[in-house]
């Protein structure tokens, strides 16, 4: 049992849990309105696109590249929201 749970916490580094716990938080915190959200967004996507690339899933790191993209164009426009008058 415990070895079970060592291999999975390992099999991409760890990983794969940073970026689900990340993804979580960042939903946590832009639901609170907090712009450090799109950090975590970021952080989850890069750590997303590392799995991705070792499992050779090419297809979620095309999707993670766009989440990403998606993510930074959310963080210009909310800022632009917040300056304007």
């Amino acid at each position: 049992m415990l070895d079970l749970l060592i291999n999975s916490l390992t099999t991409y580094y760890g990983l794969d849990w940073v970026s689900v716990i990340f993804g979580i938080s960042a939903t946590y915190a832009l639901g609170k309105q907090n712009r450090i959200g799109f950090v975590f967004s970021a952080i989850s996507c890069i750590s997303g696109i590392a799995v991705a690339s070792i499992s050779a899933q090419y297809g979620y790191v095309c999707y993670n590249f766009i989440l990403m993209a998606m993510a930074l164009r959310a963080y210009t426009n909310w800022a632009r929201v917040r300056t304007a008058p």
